[in-house]
């Protein structure tokens, strides 16, 4: 796992209060120990060790259960690899007690045993890919009303040249993790979760944060994946629209068919199609009424819209009013310092 990966870390053998619960850039991947073993008819042992992880971290809850994956060892194949670590380990302690003089062999043995060492070493490596070659996803769904706790197992190839560019391809090819995502399907989310009972506009923000928190949802690969989504969306009419901060009843910075850079913050929020198509109708209602200039008098109308003893007065027109002046306003910008101890910054 040393090469670069989508995953935003990679937690060996770790215990569940070492697997941080961050949204963070990428999802998390625990590898579990060789004793928490999967085979497809007894999954026992790894099913419980990654549940206790997925559930807990320490002795907290973990919130962003959506944000971690599972490779556990193929059961059948443990033995296997602690015969052959074994092995290892005897070359390499002959090996190290001729070079400290505690075992007197000759120039020709002691090649052997060097280069016995390093075949049991590629052999174990490869015995690892082996056994290491399962990956678990959980998701949940609903059986008989009721949302239930799912694991996708994934067989992953021990010839492939990468473990990493294999698990990263086969959750592309699976769809387990979102690496791109059509504004179709998040539009479709939307509409299932959110736009319902009276609901016209959501928190952008807290879209994102409960894609990281529920099973049910979809498992993107990072913010950018869901902003991408959301600016695709923005460009056209036909999904929702969105705003940088509701006030009044008011959308600011609304947009709807026009690309848009949506901040995600605390106060963006995505606006359902039919909120969306209505209050673009009232802007331009707003915008005609502004540019419209008033009706003109007829002939034989005074100012006050009759005529003199029938007589036909010469038409009034009113001299146009004074165009508005444009001032421009420019945006409220903030800024905040903190000081922390060098010694405890990570803490504080």
């Amino acid at each position: 796992f040393a090469s670069k990966s989508l995953f935003a870390g990679v937690h060996v053998f770790a215990a569940s209060a070492d697997v941080p619960d961050e949204f963070g850039n990428g999802p998390r991947l625990v590898v579990l120990p060789p004793s928490a073993g999967y085979r497809k008819q007894d999954n026992q042992p790894a099913l419980a060790r990654a549940q206790e992880i997925l559930e807990k971290r320490g002795d907290s809850p973990r919130l962003k259960r959506n944000r971690i994956l599972f490779l556990a060892p193929d059961a059948d194949a443990v033995s296997r690899l602690k015969d052959q670590a074994r092995t290892y380990l005897a070359w390499v302690s002959i090996v190290d007690d001729v070079a400290k003089s505690r075992l007197d062999l000759g120039t020709y043995q002691v090649e052997q045993a060097k280069q016995s060492r390093d075949t049991a070493h590629a052999q174990l490596n490869h015995m690892v890919r082996e056994t290491y070659r399962w990956l678990l996803v959980p998701g949940e769904e609903l059986l008989r009303g009721k949302p239930t706790l799912r694991w996708d197992s994934i067989s992953l190839s021990p010839s492939a040249p990468s473990i990493v560019a294999e698990m990263e391809s086969r959750l592309r090819e699976e769809e387990l993790v979102i690496f791109k995502w059509s504004p179709v399907h998040l539009n479709r989310m939307l509409n299932q979760y959110y736009f319902k009972d009276g609901v016209v506009h959501v928190s952008a923000q807290r879209v994102w944060q409960d894609s990281c928190h529920y099973l049910y949802l979809p498992r993107m690969l990072n913010s950018a994946v869901y902003e991408a989504a959301i600016a695709d969306a923005l460009a056209t009419t036909d999904y929702f629209g969105g705003a940088q901060a509701v006030s009044d009843d008011h959308y600011q910075s609304f947009a709807f068919g026009r690309a848009a850079g949506l901040v995600i913050d605390d106060e963006a929020v995505l606006i359902s199609l039919e909120a969306a198509k209505a209050y673009a109708a009232h802007l331009e209602q707003e915008r005609q009424a502004k540019i419209t200039p008033p009706p003109e008098l007829g002939p034989g109308q005074g100012e006050g819209g009759g005529t003199d003893a029938g007589v036909p007065t010469r038409g009034h027109r009113p001299s146009p009013p004074a165009p508005p002046v444009v001032t421009d306003v420019l945006p409220k910008r903030f800024y905040g310092v903190v000081t922390l101890n060098p010694i405890t910054a990570a803490l504080d």
